[in-house]
């Protein structure tokens, strides 16, 4: 059976063994689309500003990204460009109609607008001018945008954008690329780009082609179908990419100094397993085959292609490679061979890890289910199971220990004699799976799941502090533990721990078992679902050429200056927020912000209540978690912040508002005086031309109608004289006409120019009495208090008398009275005037119907005065009170 597999095996893997080798690539750490609010997957043109905020240009418009959010900015129309003149520290931004000239901030400051006729394609520098390019003609504009003028020039000019080092290619002939005499590719452009004294990049139309200086014929190329637009290197160091239609991405600087092979196809993701160090290079077994770090070329790289190979090892005389369900094959130098396979059991056919003997006389396998014994040439010996060995679960890492091993298995920590042979067992109640060990500062330290770190103390496991409790692997690097995590990598710094993962430049977002190892030149290897990797160390852990910024922003300050904020004296606190510009947010670095004698880590957008007492410095600070170092998180590093008498407590504020109230109020004074003025000359001013009337109405009355009814009574007068017979007729006109004289008299005297006091009015109240008396042949009274002698207006002289004369008048008449009595009362802010008989009184439909009743209340009312109709058992009247001031 084992020689039919093998057979198989071999025909199979003949027809494989013609895959490519995996060949390392670049690859992204950052990604950014209209997904995460970019206006355009177009990305036309990068820089950044001055505290490495990266400012991005597409056909949209112009954004900045500070690792955190996209900003927008007012400029949205094509940006072709964006750069630095060489003797300035201002960015400029170029758009197809104008160029825009921003601060520090991005902010921008001014604008120069070409003629409409006029199309920017791109700028360059000549003095201390800037020259805009066009199709056929060119600009020549004052650095600040104060002038300019337009130019003929050619079409074809070298091209240069600024102080971004992005160079047209010199061996750009055509449409063809060459580099060192090799031809690369078909493409319209070719920019040159320095990544450092010993890489530097080539961006072509589809593809970047990375050279190294000491190995001229070395090229790598990366995204062979992508269309990319243009590139950037920031300040520290990291390579932002922009392309045609994928948006913009970022490749961490860290990802520019290490070897990355993706294992994944267009159509299929192959995963990398772990990783062994062989005699002849360094493997790495993945889910596709076995891959190589080297240039080893080594046969069994192509001979496993399309195999889900596990584990494997190397030694002078054998290559066993073990499988995920396959068992365990052999290279016999021609081909594979199987040289193992467990026909009772398929999961015992997936093989974890192999370990060589100490005196190199034997190599173990370990699988699921058992322990698989070979001579030093890779030919089967035998195989125990794991139960039957002592094992509870199956053995996940193995490693020399003292004069034996030490195995790491799903349930428990195993130590071996030289001979495999159980010797002591331990375990630990916070976890069941130990994944590795390590011998680490004179002691043996464990990783595991769900459990984080162990540390063999004595015969015991203690628990230490973990960066995660899921961790997969240990391993040595100089003086330092490096941890694999399922989703990190740390390492333990002392009594600190520096976090690196996908942020920090490694191009795996997850981790497998057995994906890691250190060689002897502390390079590290990793493996992951996206592939593996190699890289040194201290490439990783170098520092950039600059820190990350961070700005401090006071939001309850009432006052700002540089440097200084105040805020209002009933403040006890100063609400502060944080902004950071970490474009690649990372874990290199972290924010802190110190007030007093306290330093707290902080992070973006974070808001922070400080308490002030008069007042406090703030200083803000990048940390360094690998060097431990602290930066100066901005240029000035410095904010004071100061309680202050708010304005509206300081006293020229006060006194301000305490002239202003006085002034104020005077001037309403002023204001209601002359209303009041106004007012009262208007008064008087009607009131003359009421009087005017009225006197002239008077003599109206007087010199007319006084005239005609006085000839009226002398021509009867004389009539009756002549005529004896005439006489009886004439008598009662002739009364009735003297009447009416009397009573033009009496509307004479009430509408006349003066005003009249109240014991004229009573004295002419007690004549009509007496001229009534002659009528009535009954009593007519008048009983009077001492009442003060008020000022009557003309108008309520008519009225009262009116009222007074309509009232005995209808009491003479209809009330079959034989006393009316007529009665002037004072009270405290009126007098009172009545009228009253002891007739036959009101019945309510003459209340209802009565005009004279009405027109005397109408009369009241005219003059602001009450009237009412007295009802009593017998007789009636009315009541006519007239209000005063004393």
């Amino acid at each position: 059976m084992i020689r039919w597999l093998t057979f198989c095996s071999c025909l199979w893997l003949f027809h494989a063994s013609f895959g490519q080798e995996s060949t390392a690539q670049l690859y992204t750490t950052l990604e950014i689309d209209i997904e995460d609010g970019l206006r355009r997957n177009t990305v036309t043109a990068i820089n950044e500003l001055p505290d490495g905020t990266i400012m991005v240009g597409t056909p949209g418009g112009l954004q900045s990204w500070d690792g955190y959010q996209l900003r927008d900015f007012t400029i949205d129309e094509y940006i072709y460009d964006l750069f630095y003149a060489s003797d300035s520290t201002h960015l400029y931004a170029l758009s197809q109609r104008a160029i825009h000239r921003l601060d520090k901030s991005g902010n921008e400051l001014t604008s120069f607008e070409f003629p409409t006729s006029f199309f920017s394609n791109y700028a360059g520098e000549e003095n201390d001018s800037l020259i805009i390019f066009g199709n056929d003609l060119h600009w020549i504009i004052a650095s600040d945008l104060s002038g300019g003028r337009m130019m003929e020039a050619p079409y074809h000019t070298p091209y240069s954008r600024g102080s971004n080092s992005l160079k047209l290619h010199e061996n750009l002939h055509g449409d063809s690329l060459f580099i060192n005499g090799q031809f690369l590719t078909q493409t319209s452009y070719a920019f040159e780009l320095l990544i450092s004294k010993k890489e530097k990049i080539v961006l072509a139309n589809q593809g970047i082609y990375q050279l190294e200086t000491d190995s001229p014929q070395n090229i790598r190329v990366s995204w062979p179908k992508t269309r990319l637009e243009t590139a950037f290197v920031d300040r520290r160091g990291n390579l932002w990419i922009g392309t045609v239609s994928n948006g913009l991405w970022m490749i961490h600087r860290n990802a520019l100094h290490l070897d990355f092979y993706p294992s994944s196809s267009d159509d299929k993701v192959n995963p990398a397993w772990s990783i062994f160090e062989g005699k002849s290079d360094v493997f790495c077994t993945t889910s596709n085959g076995i891959e190589s770090f080297g240039e080893s070329n080594h046969p069994i790289i192509s001979a496993t292609k399309g195999m889900n190979c596990i584990s494997g090892i190397e030694t002078d005389q054998t290559f066993l490679v073990g499988t995920y369900r396959n068992g365990i094959l052999r290279w016999n130098g021609i081909g594979l061979e199987f040289v193992f396979y467990d026909q009772v059991e398929s999961i015992g056919n997936t093989v974890t890890c192999f370990q060589e003997s100490i005196d190199g006389q034997a190599i173990w396998g370990f699988t699921k289910t058992s322990v698989v014994l070979f001579d030093p040439q890779g030919n089967y010996l035998s195989h125990t199971s794991l139960k039957e060995a002592g094992f509870t679960g199956y053995i996940m890492h193995i490693t020399p220990y003292l004069n034996g091993y030490l195995a790491s298995t799903t349930t428990e920590v195993v130590f071996l004699d030289s001979e495999l042979n159980i010797t002591e067992v331990l375990n630990h109640e916070e976890t069941m799976v130990f994944s590795s060990s390590v011998k680490y500062n004179e002691s043996t330290w464990f990783s595991s799941l769900q459990g984080g770190l162990f540390k063999l103390q004595g015969q015991e496991l203690v628990s230490v502090p973990s960066p995660d409790i899921d961790l997969l692997g240990l391993d040595v690097v100089g003086n330092d533990l490096f941890v694999l995590g399922t989703r990190s990598t740390y390492l333990m710094l002392g009594d600190n721990i520096l976090k690196i993962d996908h942020s920090d430049g490694l191009p795996q977002r997850e981790f497998n078992q057995g994906g890691w190892y250190v060689d002897q030149a502390d390079h590290v290897y990793v493996a992951g679902v996206e592939g593996f990797a190699r890289f040194n160390l201290s490439d990783i852990l170098s520092e950039a050429a600059s820190v990350p910024k961070m700005r401090v922003d006071v939001a309850n300050a009432v006052e700002f200056a540089t440097e200084k904020a105040w805020i209002a004296a009933q403040q006890k606190q100063a609400k502060i927020k944080v902004s950071c510009v970490y474009p690649e947010k990372g874990n290199r670095y972290t924010f802190w912000v110190e007030t007093g004698d306290s330093l707290k880590q902080v992070i973006h957008g974070e808001e922070l209540l400080i308490q002030v007492d008069e007042q406090i410095d703030i200083k803000t600070w990048v940390k360094d978690e690998y060097s431990q170092q602290m930066y100066a998180a901005s240029d000035s590093n410095f904010l004071n912040i100061e309680r202050i008498t708010p304005i509206t407590q300081r006293w020229w504020f006060i006194l301000i508002i305490i002239t202003s109230t006085v002034l104020l109020v005077l001037l309403a004074f002023a204001l209601a005086r002359n209303r009041r003025q106004r007012q009262l000359i208007r008064k008087q001013l009607e009131d003359k031309k009421v009087a005017d009337e009225r006197i002239r109405i008077s003599r109206e009355l007087h010199d007319n109608i006084g005239a005609r009814l006085s000839h009226i009574i002398s021509s009867i007068d004389l009539e009756m004289y002549r005529d004896e017979d005439q006489k009886t007729k004439l008598s009662p006109i002739n009364s009735f006409a003297r009447e009416t004289m009397g009573q033009l008299r009496e509307t004479i005297w009430a509408v006349g120019e003066r005003r009249i006091h109240f014991s004229e009015f009573q004295a002419r109240v007690d004549r009509y009495v007496e001229q009534s008396q002659a009528a009535f042949s009954g009593e007519i009274k008048i009983q009077s208090a001492d009442i003060p002698d008020i000022e009557l207006s003309p108008a309520q002289t008519i009225n009262y008398f009116r009222i007074i004369q309509e009232a005995i008048n209808n009491a003479i008449k209809y009330a079959q009275a034989e006393q009316i009595t007529v009665s002037f009362l004072l009270h405290p802010s009126s007098i009172e005037i009545t009228v009253v008989d002891d007739g036959i009184g009101f019945g309510e439909a003459e209340m209802k119907r009565g005009s004279g009743l009405k027109g005397m209340a109408q009369r009241a009312s005219e003059v602001q005065s009450s009237f009412q109709i007295l009802k009593r058992e017998s007789g009636g009247g009315i009541s006519l009170s007239i209000p005063f001031n004393e």
